[in-house]
């Protein structure tokens, strides 16, 4: 094979791979939505544009170079909004010669808006001035789609954490109404099992277990403890002159003036009608009994006036003192009410003991 046989074998050759990487390339391209181009500075065009490039575009190459003979026919299909960016960075490119890559999108020729991602730099440059770039570009429009869908689920996700956790938070609140609602029901309800209603003084089940707890401690303390069972004369007779009303105000009174004379560490209930039980706890001698009745029955008969209408009743007071006349509540209470009867029947406003060697 002479030269000029060989040199055009050659030459086909070279060709053939040309056309095969030409291929391979715009394969390339419309598979990852790639396009390439050349730009020149000095005639203000291009010189190359891919098949990818015009496609992304949505025009062919041939389309795309007829309109564009100058970098403002480049940009023109530009978004509104991201235009003054673009050009911002394509004059300093041209300036500069430095690279840049960047985001926005364009109007194709069918209308559709698309997100395009550009890099491009410095291909030739002469006497320091930029001459021509290369660049690439890539349709990037389905990433931000997603990533815009991503971002709108996250959001909303937050929306429905914030909406749900102000939801449980009311609802903590709710709870917590609702529990100290119930917390002061039950308090209430517990209150008003143990006392009573009108005086708001210990009733007859508090009274037993408060004698219970004293007669616990006089027996650690080998004291002794005494209970004190009133039942008010004449009380009747205000109740049938002036009213039932007035009754429970007269009641009230004699409930108060009973708490004044007694000490802190004892106490004072009403265990129905007209009857108080005083428990004195870890009483030394009986010299304080017989101090602290005389006083109760003082202070209980002394005049009352309540609604411009003055009465007066007296106390009857039996006493039984532990542990002589019993070891349990329900003994020394019972013992008690009888040594109030026999006050009762002996003349009554006075006090006195179950056994007849310490009455007064």
């Amino acid at each position: 094979m002479d030269s000029y046989k060989l040199h055009r074998t050659k030459q086909a050759q070279l060709v053939q791979e040309l056309e095969y990487r030409d291929l391979l390339a715009q394969q390339v391209e419309t598979i990852s939505d790639i396009g390439h181009f050349i730009y020149d500075l000095v005639s203000d065009t291009y010189t190359y544009i891919s098949p990818g490039f015009a496609r992304i575009h949505g025009v062919t190459v041939e389309e795309y170079l007829a309109r564009v003979s100058s970098y403002k026919d480049d940009i023109a299909d530009v978004h509104a909004d991201d235009y003054a960016r673009v050009e911002e960075m394509y004059l300093q490119h041209h300036a500069e010669g430095s690279e840049y890559s960047i985001e926005y999108r364009i109007h194709r020729a069918d209308g559709e808006i698309r997100w395009i991602r550009e890099q491009c730099v410095a291909h030739h440059i002469s006497d320091g001035v930029l001459q021509q770039s290369i660049g690439a570009l890539q349709d990037i429009t389905e990433q931000k789609n997603t990533e815009a869908k991503i971002l709108e689920t996250k959001e909303s996700l937050e929306s429905e954490v914030k909406q749900r956790t102000r939801l449980l938070a009311n609802t903590v609140r709710q709870l917590k109404k609702e529990i100290a609602r119930r917390e002061k029901i039950a308090a209430e309800l517990e209150f008003m099992a143990n006392h009573d209603a009108l005086t708001g003084l210990p009733s007859l089940r508090l009274c037993k277990d408060r004698l219970d707890h004293s007669l616990a401690e006089s027996r650690r303390n080998k004291q002794k403890s005494a209970v004190m069972f009133i039942d008010l004369d004449g009380f009747k007779e205000v109740n049938d002159r002036h009213g039932h009303e007035y009754g429970d105000a007269v009641l009230k009174v004699v409930a108060d003036r009973i708490k004044l004379d007694i000490r802190e560490t004892d106490t004072v209930a009403r265990i129905g009608g007209d009857e108080f039980v005083v428990i004195l706890s870890s009483v030394p001698d009986l010299e304080i009994v017989e101090r602290i009745a005389p006083q109760l029955i003082d202070q209980i008969s002394q005049s009352i006036r309540i609604e411009k209408q003055e009465v007066v009743v007296s106390a009857s007071v039996g006493i039984a003192i532990y542990p002589e006349d019993g070891n349990s509540a329900d003994e020394l209470i019972r013992q008690a009410d009888r040594a109030m009867y026999l006050i009762k029947e002996s003349g009554k406003n006075n006090y006195g003991f179950i056994k007849p060697a310490r009455s007064n």
